[in-house]
C-alpha cells in the first residue's frame, strides 16, 4: 500500500526522521519544524516522536516517525503539506 507521504513526494523510508529531513520534505525551515514541535509536543511524542538533548551544547534534536511527519503536514502552510492533507482527504471520502 501506497504511503499518503510517497504519493505526494517519495522519501526514503526510516525509522526516524531529523527535523531537518522533515524542513527538507515541506520545503521549510528548519526554525519553522522546531516552532510547530514547541507548540504542540504532546501530540507528537503521542505519535512515537522523540527529542535528544546533547549534554554538552543542550541542543534538542528531534526525531520524528512517519506518523508524526502526517501530524506535521496538519500543523504546516507549505504547498507540499497541503498536498498531503488533500491526499489524506481523498483517502477519507473514497
Amino acid at each position: 500500500m501506497l504511503d499518503v507521504l510517497d504519493f505526494v513526494k517519495p522519501v526514503p523510508y526510516a525509522t526516524y526522521y531529523r527535523e531537518s529531513e522533515a524542513a527538507d520534505y515541506f520545503g521549510v525551515e528548519i526554525k519553522t519544524i522546531r516552532r510547530v514541535l514547541g507548540r504542540h509536543w504532546d501530540e507528537f511524542e503521542s505519535d512515537g516522536a522523540k527529542v535528544v538533548v546533547h549534554f554538552k551544547t543542550k541542543r534538542k534534536q528531534y526525531y520524528l516517525t512517519r506518523r508524526a511527519m502526517k501530524r506535521l503536514a496538519m500543523f504546516l502552510k507549505s504547498p507540499v503539506a497541503r498536498n498531503v492533507m488533500d491526499a489524506f482527504i481523498q483517502i477519507a471520502t473514497r
